[in-house]
């Protein structure tokens, strides 16, 4: 028996064989969050049951022995580890809620428990909650990071209904989430444990031409962690392993709640740079009130424009907005109003992603107008463009791809916008647990919410 009373742990054992072991521990605290605590140490292992002896080290403790306190948890914790073949199990035993915790033990005899994740199958198109090994770190540039709040995007939507390419193995989706540091490789010298981060889902290759040429997003391979939740895991999981650039320190005015919004506000930070200039007194249109057309309603307002129209055609969704309207002043229509009011628009972002809607918007542009297609569309989606309408009005017509190079005026934009227009309540998005995965995308689906988030940690 392992025994832990807020001191050094000590067990008799029957040995085997020795082996060195690394990992994660993570305990229930306060019924939600977890706590980590790091092993690393050389212990002897009975594979056929019995005991082995562990010695504990706090975060940020040196990994020699360490008395391993629990002194935040709600009660100090005896535990004991029973060994098995294949699989060990953590129990607490003083607790009369304590629940086994299982742990799996790899071909290097690496000990480390399981996380939840919620995954996408892509051959049978199912989103399940599951139970995967939780990741270690492997590279000296790689980071560790304990997921906070992870966002389900307009893409992930995509994916599930099978409109969008990902990764045909079982992935954990999610790719706009902060976290906290819990560990990284040798090589990592600006992070700390316990930096509270934002992950950039997206990196390159940094070989090719796109890549030397400042355009990373359109490598075609990417890094190895490239396409966090598309391509690789992602943050709808307890943890997440990134490369080190991908990850972003937050100031302290900032939470971790409103930095979840981090990522889709880098995808805007990269659109406002393809459109600029637009000229304060410009007449605007947003198409889509989903959250990021939204979130072009409160950049657009923080940068002084007030002649700014947003269309939705879910009445739903429009009541929901009803305060953010109020407190801007901008006018929310359904696409057919703004149709037969004749009006023409100088610049107008397409955030719905839908062919027809884009092509309708194309007719309302003014004479040297521009329109942005933000919206991701799916793969097969088609639109029509009359050349002659285009060359005689003299139309721009661009798009937006992600965020390079956009994450660090994502943190300068959260924190600009900060409480005053990342309202929660007031941009119709609601948190759910992990578990509630189904009713989370069920709502976004049904347009009730503009977005989900996922609280996984705190």
């Amino acid at each position: 028996m392992l025994s832990i009373n807020g001191g050094r742990p000590s067990v008799e054992h029957k040995a085997i064989k020795t082996s060195v072991l690394h990992g994660l521990i993570l305990l229930p605290e306060q019924g939600k969050t977890r706590a980590r605590r790091v092993f690393d140490t050389i212990i002897p292992i009975d594979a056929t049951g019995g005991s082995v002896n562990v010695t504990m080290s706090r975060i940020g403790a040196p990994p020699e022995e360490t008395p391993w306190h629990c002194a935040h948890l709600a009660a100090s914790a005896s535990l004991r580890l029973e060994a098995g073949s294949p699989t060990f199990k953590m129990r607490r035993t003083r607790r009369d809620d304590a629940s086994d915790l299982p742990l799996v033990i790899n071909s290097k005899t690496q000990l480390k428990f399981n996380m939840n994740a919620v995954q996408f199958a892509s051959r049978d198109k199912k989103l399940a909650l599951v139970q995967v090994p939780t990741p270690v770190i492997s590279h000296p540039r790689e980071v560790l990071v304990k997921v906070a709040y992870s966002g389900v995007c307009g893409t992930d939507l995509h994916i599930i209904s099978g409109n969008f390419p990902c990764n045909p193995l079982p992935l954990t989706l999610g790719h706009e989430f902060s976290a906290t540091v819990v560990d990284f490789g040798s090589e990592v010298t600006h992070l700390t444990r316990g930096d509270r981060v934002v992950v950039d889902p997206n990196s390159g290759c940094h070989k090719c031409g796109f890549c030397h040429s400042g355009r990373p997003h359109f490598c075609t391979t990417g890094g190895f962690y490239a396409n966090l939740g598309v391509k690789n895991h992602g943050g709808w999981a307890q943890f997440c392993l990134c490369s080190v650039e991908q990850v972003h320190k937050l100031p302290k005015e900032i939470s971790l709640r409103v930095a979840a919004l981090a990522e889709p506000l880098s995808c805007l930070a990269h659109g406002w740079g393809l459109i600029s200039p637009v000229p304060v007194g410009a007449n605007i249109l947003v198409a889509g009130a989903g959250i990021i057309g939204t979130l072009w309603v409160c950049l657009l307002h923080l940068h002084g424009h007030r002649r700014v129209t947003l269309t939705e055609i879910n009445p739903s969704r429009r009541l929901l907005l009803k305060e953010l309207m109020d407190d801007t002043g901008f006018q929310l229509k359904t696409p057919q109003d703004v149709q037969n009011s004749g009006a023409n628009f100088d610049l107008i972002i397409d955030c719905t992603g839908h062919g027809p809607a884009i092509e309708s918007a194309l007719k309302l542009l003014d004479r040297g107008g521009k329109i942005c297609i933000f919206g991701v569309a799916p793969p097969g989606a088609k639109i029509e463009v009359s050349p002659f309408e285009v060359y005689m009005k003299e139309l721009t017509i661009l798009s937006v791809k992600v965020n390079p190079f956009a994450f660090p005026k994502a943190v300068a934009l959260v924190q600009a916008l900060s409480e005053k227009y990342l309202d929660y309540e007031k941009l119709g998005v609601k948190v759910f647990e992990l578990e509630d995965f189904p009713r989370a995308v069920e709502l976004l689906k049904t347009g009730n919410i503009t977005k989900a988030i996922f609280q996984i940690s705190e």
